[in-house]
């Protein structure tokens, strides 16, 4: 196996300790870390220096939050070298009232938690590496929960402006397949990013204002669903393969429950038009009581 090309983008320096853990379970295979931050915090960079591990650091403006630092390292290297991209970044905990990310509940740490689920734990990273190595369709690996389609993408705004994006400038998609990551944390084949990193390479990407304002529409969150899209346009699969059956069952279920619950008024009329169907064995049976 080619080494594991790892980037991390360091916003909020306070958080460094839980991408960490996650990097100690990285270096137990080959790989190049390269780790952006954008502000100067003494602790945080004396922390990275004294990992080891020949890190690269490297002092990025505060443009296009975590997407934009990535191309950046892209730019600086050649995907033929590594086997595999691993994307982490911080990520504060998110408020009560944007909570609901499609049928899950992803407050406070929770959306943060499961992003970097596929790190977290040596097991959850040795499942996704060997998974990868053996299912040759399997491009992209994150927490079941934050695989998004293009249907119950939130922001259909942002999915206009990407679609607009790759016919603009010809990048494929897979129509009825377009899956994302919401929040850009994954673990991935190198080869499957080399479309969009040729794009990236022929075109000047321009993420705009420095941040903190947030805009859905941007730049950052249209290439945040090509990442996925184009994935799937050569026909690798996104998929969770390190957490428990029953956990990946229950969430099938929870799903169900959710539309059973918000289709109430429907409910009626699906199970009475489902008796009214007429039964192949129907006629039959009048037969032969009428016999």
């Amino acid at each position: 196996m080619k080494p594991i090309l790892v980037h991390i983008h360091v916003y909020y320096s306070d958080m460094w300790a839980e991408l960490e853990r996650c990097l100690r379970n990285l270096v137990a295979y080959p790989c190049e870390i390269y780790v952006t931050y954008v502000n100067e915090d003494g602790d945080f960079l004396s922390r990275a220096r004294a990992f080891g591990h020949d890190m690269q650091l490297i002092k990025v403006e505060n443009y296009g939050f975590d997407v934009a630092p990535f191309f950046e390292v892209l730019s600086r290297v050649s995907l033929e070298n590594y086997s595999y991209v691993a994307k982490l970044h911080t990520k504060r905990d998110v408020p009560v009232e944007h909570g609901n990310l499609g049928f899950y509940d992803v407050r406070g740490s929770k959306w943060r938690e499961y992003l970097l689920a596929p790190f977290a734990t040596a097991y959850a990273l040795k499942h996704s590496i060997r998974s990868l190595e053996k299912e040759p369709h399997l491009g992209m690996v994150a927490h079941h929960r934050l695989i998004l389609s293009e249907r119950h993408d939130p922001h259909k705004s942002a999915v206009q402006e990407a679609l607009n994006l790759c016919a603009r400038y010809n990048i494929p998609t897979n129509r009825g397949k377009r899956f994302f990551i919401a929040g850009t944390m994954f673990l991935c084949r190198a080869k499957a990013l080399q479309p969009i990193v040729d794009f990236a390479r022929q075109h000047e990407l321009s993420f705009g204002e420095p941040f903190p304002q947030h805009d859905a529409a941007d730049l950052a969150h249209q290439l945040e669903r090509i990442l996925g899209w184009i994935m799937t346009s050569q026909g690798y699969e996104i998929s969770d393969v390190f957490s428990p059956w029953h956990v990946r069952a229950c969430s099938v279920l929870r799903m169900v429950r959710y539309w059973w619950f918000h289709l109430r008024g429907c409910r009626r009329l699906i199970l009475f038009g489902f008796i009214s169907l007429p039964l192949p064995w129907a006629g039959k049976i009048r037969e032969v009581s009428n016999e």
